[in-house]
């Protein structure tokens, strides 16, 4: 009687839904399915252009839109370094785990630190200045994030300089989670995946960049 039962229990659980952080069915409502699994990581990676040697991401002359509705450009940033990353609110997997460990990776940092944390919205359509600022708020994040919607083609600029790959579906968004530090100059200083992580690597490569060691 086991030998019957066991196989259609686990015909059933097969057949439940897969559940992200928050709880609910990815797929089911967002509007964006995010697909950044190891696979597919790995054949975007393949495929992926390195952006150019001492090319600076600050040198950018796109225009940006704060969670708090300010214009901002990347020249901003410049003699400070930075942590980047892009994300997108609808992903229920990649994306939480990448700002958790970002949380932990500024927890990490001195408070008199300049070095800044930028993430990048690679889904500004549905990312609105009011979402932005939501998920500040929900996540709790301290002030030296900054959160950045631009225009689609000032979105993949951005991750092209960065050396960030992502892939925009009808239906889906598809990238591959990584955290790229900037140097003060905006060129890069170092880049690790973007979740799992050593979040202790993460601060004390933009200390470094910086010009100060870890604990400094």
């Amino acid at each position: 009687m086991n030998r019957i039962r066991l196989p259609l229990l686990a015909i059933s659980l097969a057949s439940l839904p897969f559940l992200g952080f928050t709880g609910k069915a990815v797929g089911a409502a967002p509007s964006c399915d995010c697909c950044c699994g190891a696979e597919g990581s790995m054949a975007m990676e393949t495929g992926a252009r390195n952006p150019a040697q001492g090319s600076s991401v600050y040198a950018q002359t796109s225009s940006w839109e704060t969670d708090t509705g300010m214009k901002m450009a990347l020249s901003e940033l410049k003699g400070r370094p930075a942590i980047v990353a892009l994300f997108y609110t609808t992903c229920h997997v990649a994306c939480p785990a990448t700002i958790h460990e970002l949380i932990d990776v500024e927890r990490r940092l001195p408070a008199d630190s300049k070095v800044a944390i930028v993430l990048v919205t690679i889904d500004p359509q549905t990312d609105t200045t009011a979402t932005l600022s939501q998920c500040r708020n929900d996540n709790r994040l301290a002030d030296r994030f900054i959160l950045l919607r631009g225009s689609s083609a000032d979105t993949r600029a951005f991750a092209d300089a960065a050396g960030i790959i992502f892939r925009q579906e009808p239906a889906r968004i598809i990238h591959v989670p990584k955290v790229v530090v900037l140097g003060r100059d905006g060129t890069i200083a170092a880049s690790f995946p973007g979740t799992h992580s050593n979040t202790a690597d993460v601060a004390s490569a933009a200390l470094k960049a910086e010009g100060r060691s870890a604990g400094s």
